[in-house]
């Protein structure tokens, strides 16, 4: 009878730490809702400084809350901050990978640069998540046709790329370590920028040695996920680029 009573007041105690603790993450998750609908308004009042300063917001709220970071894509690209634009789609991606507006952004961005080995595969890959009957996947689809019909070694040159970076395993194996990260920083009361530039600094550390070892593949994840929390790490741009180039000469 001891033992039992001792177990319900373990049990007890238990549910006495946890609950503050959902319903205190359940309140950041709201707020930050709260944050992005308030720059979804300014961004549609044409405030988009404000629009910008809100989603921001959003995101030191609560990390792991995809949406935001697509909605900063949008306005980087439009103020023709490119590589940050790429760098947020990305990581609205690797939060939430069925989240397919990112997927399109990322086509489109890398269609009108000219690179359309990647936007091929982005608009493929947005066909593959959206639902088959959905506008954007008509459109995606359009895209893919029109790529295919003015280079029509695309294909085999998409294949290649593909197999060669290995691009579905590094999304597939990031996607979880990146969100038990996000989760991590999303439970401090406080998350800034300096904490996001601190895991960038060390996931661009293990990149550096994997890229001096000849280790690309490693190099590349490692390069990946510091451009997911610091898009502005130079750097590390640098080298996920020089490590891709490598690979893909292998």
């Amino acid at each position: 009878m001891n033992k039992l009573s001792c177990l319900k007041k373990i049990i007890l105690l238990i549910f006495a730490i946890l609950l503050p603790s959902i319903a205190f993450s359940n309140l950041v998750k709201d707020e930050a809702r709260l944050y992005r609908d308030k720059g979804y308004i300014a961004q549609k009042n044409g405030d988009i400084n404000a629009a910008i300063a809100f989603y921001q917001k959003a995101i030191a709220m609560d990390p792991s809350y995809s949406i935001p970071y697509n909605d900063l894509g949008i306005l980087y690209e439009a103020g023709g901050d490119r590589r940050r634009a790429e760098a947020m789609y990305q990581r609205a991606i690797a939060i939430d990978s069925d989240f397919t507006d990112p997927y399109y952004n990322l086509a489109s961005l890398y269609e009108a640069d000219g690179d359309f080995i990647k936007a091929a595969f982005y608009w493929e890959t947005r066909i593959r998540v959206g639902d088959k009957n959905d506008v954007g996947t008509a459109k995606a689809r359009e895209h893919l046709v029109h790529i295919a019909q003015v280079y029509p070694e695309m294909r085999q040159r998409l294949k290649k790329y593909k197999q060669k970076e290995r691009i579905p395993d590094i999304q597939k194996n990031k996607e979880r370590e990146l969100r038990e990260l996000l989760f991590e920083m999303s439970t401090r009361t406080r998350v800034t920028e300096a904490d996001f530039k601190k895991e960038s600094r060390s996931y661009f550390g293990a990149g550096k040695i994997a890229y001096e070892e000849g280790d690309y593949i490693t190099a590349i994840k490692n390069f990946i996920d510091a451009l997911y929390l610091d898009p502005l790490n130079k750097e590390a741009q640098i080298l996920l680029e020089e490590s891709q180039k490598r690979k893909l000469l292998e």
